[in-house]
């Protein structure tokens, strides 16, 4: 590991292995990793320094995000999803934002469903709503959640745009709904909100400008950098059931007559097709990241880079969920009965990659967009570039 990662991690790998079987069973992270969490800085990776985060480079923080998917990716998944509130504070007065991120223990969950409603007096929003996915909830101590304006005076007229509002977390309520196969530890309940009363200064926008640089992650397009996070997550998963099916081929007893399991052409070719699947998929992840890296030092607050890097970006994170789905897939397959008991390393990674992949950041429309900017057509989706 890296001496930066090292530094970041810390002795939060071991909290997060040793609170591992409680964080899947409790269905949150256990307290015992969100107090390493914290300690570690590891919520506030999108934070500035200047405002008192760590703030790594986007390599770091992939890395750091692929140290905590081998130790219990439901950890690694609440980190990645305290970037965006992170992120997005970029659009928030200065002043606002400093006050929003003074406290070093804030935990943050968010949605990014527009399931909620904010009705607008003057300079304050009252919020009301159901958002469902709030991955983190039972540990945050802010949740952001994604609204349709409206007017309180002319509450007839057309909804206004979307905003993300930080609300605290006692203010809201949390609906015990997250009960299923994959990503069991993420806590990712509904959240609900009943007339929650907020400053119209602690909101932002996907699209929204930004209104202060205090580092270089300010500067990265958000929704591209916490893409390649996720798609960092999924080939980690990949990798663990490659490590896990060469652990059980090797460690397979037969007693059936038939060749052991490590000896077997379609066990040794799934393993190299696996390797090689997640090796090019994170090369070509990472070199395209690094392409859109190296717009940022000449660019605006969100860079100057073309549509055809953002394409090889995103043709990229597809890359990533195509190869690392079929390699899991492959493993769980040759991994016979061992892959058949609930807990077992390759069957735990089996299901949270196949939960993980049903992220809107996997959508096939990311992909589908890329090829448009191929065809020399426009990106027809706001976000692609932004």
């Amino acid at each position: 590991m890296d001496a930066a990662v090292e530094r970041l991690v810390g002795a939060a790998l071991d909290a997060v292995r040793a609170g591992r079987d409680e964080t899947e069973q409790g269905r949150t992270l256990a307290p015992s990793v969100v107090e390493a969490l914290i300690d570690a800085g590891l919520f506030r990776l999108g934070v500035p320094v200047s405002l008192g985060g760590p703030e790594p480079g986007p390599f770091e923080v992939l890395d750091v995000l692929e140290a905590l998917t081998e130790a219990d990716v439901s950890a690694a998944w609440c980190v990645w999803n305290n970037l965006l509130p992170a992120l997005l504070g970029r659009q928030l007065d200065p002043d606002v934002r400093r006050a929003r991120f003074a406290d070093p223990r804030e935990v943050f969950g968010n949605s990014t469903r527009a399931q909620g409603r904010a009705v607008r007096h003057g300079d304050r929003y009252r919020v009301s709503g159901r958002w469902s996915l709030v991955s983190g909830c039972l540990a945050a101590t802010q949740v952001m959640v994604l609204c349709t304006v409206v007017d309180a005076d002319d509450p007839d007229a057309r909804p206004g745009p979307n905003r993300f509002v930080y609300l605290p977390a006692e203010a809201v309520r949390i609906e015990d709904t997250w009960v299923t196969a994959g990503l069991r530890g993420t806590g990712s309940h509904d959240v609900v909100a009943d007339d929650v009363e907020v400053a119209v200064s602690a909101s932002c926008s996907y699209l929204g400008p930004a209104r202060s640089a205090e580092g270089p992650l300010d500067r990265f397009p958000i929704m591209a950098f916490m893409a390649a996070g996720a798609a960092s997550m999924l080939l980690g998963l990949a990798s663990i059931c490659v490590r896990e099916l060469v652990a059980t081929a090797r460690a397979a007893v037969v007693t059936d007559g038939r060749p052991q399991a490590a000896t077997r052409p379609a066990v040794a070719a799934g393993v190299a097709r696996g390797a090689a699947d997640v090796a090019s998929a994170r090369l070509a992840l990472r070199a395209a990241l690094a392409a859109l890296w190296d717009t940022i030092p000449h660019g605006t607050l969100n860079g100057t880079a073309s549509d055809a890097e953002f394409a090889a970006l995103y043709q990229s994170v597809d890359l990533a969920r195509r190869n690392a789905l079929q390699t899991v897939r492959a493993a769980h397959e040759l991994g016979g009965t061992a892959a058949l008991y609930q807990g077992g390393a390759l069957e735990r990674a089996h299901r949270d990659a196949l939960v993980m992949a049903q992220h809107i950041m996997f959508d096939p429309m990311w992909a589908e967009q890329a090829g448009r900017v191929h065809l020399g057509l426009a990106a027809t989706n706001p976000l692609f570039n932004h």
